[in-house]
This record gives structure tokens, sequence and C-alpha cells, in this order.
């Protein structure tokens, strides 16, 4: 069956597919091939979903606000991040929204290298090394 994959010696199945450009394995953690294909019609609807919402988040014309949106609910979202770096990552987007306010508007396939240098000349002088890193 297309994208199922037995392993020889434990005789698991596995889901293999391709998103976008990338080769996504998953173990479907059961030897029984009826299971299997339900496991695998599952994680393809997963997948597929999951790429759906790429592509609605994926705009040519995306503001750094909207990006700076999705970063934020996707911290919240996430358990492998502690609370504390989340905290610090959210911190970091507000000192940025503070210090560079014409940021979050702009289109971010039009923010420059020059534009980022020149915030950072002057963001550095205000704020510690730690920060500014």
């Amino acid at each position: 069956m297309q994208n199922l994959v037995r392993h020889k010696q434990s005789k698991r199945y596995y889901a293999r597919i391709w998103r976008g450009r990338k080769e996504v394995w998953k173990s479907l953690e059961t030897a029984h091939f009826s299971v299997a294909e339900v496991r695998l019609a599952e994680f393809k609807k997963e997948q597929r979903a999951g790429l759906n919402a790429e592509a609605v988040t994926s705009n040519a014309k995306m503001t750094f606000g909207e990006a700076a949106t999705i970063l934020s609910v996707r911290l919240d979202e996430s358990t492998a991040i502690k609370s504390s770096t989340r905290q610090y990552w959210k911190e970091t987007l507000e000192a940025l929204k503070k210090s560079w306010p014409q940021l979050f508007p702009s289109e971010i396939r039009k923010i420059t290298l020059v534009a980022c240098k020149d915030w950072a000349n002057l963001y550095s002088k205000t704020v510690g090394a730690t920060r500014f890193n």
C-alpha cells in the first residue's frame, strides 16, 4: 500500500509521506495491517490540514506584525518550550515593537538589511548587551 512501510524485524508499520519537499515518517505503533491503514488515513488528514494552514499563513504580502502574531500563537501552543523561554521571546517581541514601531505594519519582503542595521545601531546604544544580542 502506498505511504505504508513495514519494518522487517519489528513488523511494525510506518507512515511515509512527502510534505512540501520534506519526507515525513511516523510510527503507526502497530503490527496489524488493518489498524495501520486507519492510522495512515488519520496521519494523512493531519498532514494535509497542516499544509493547508501553512498555505494560509504564508502570504507574499505578510506584514511583520502578522508574522509576530503567528509566532506568538505557536509559542503558546508549543509544549516543547519552557515557560521562561516563551516569556523571554514575548518580551523580545514587545521590546522590538517599542523600539521600532514602523516595523510591525511593514511587509516582510520590504524590510531591508540597511534598515535593520540602522535600527540595530540605534538600539544597541539604548539597551544592555544581553538584550541586544
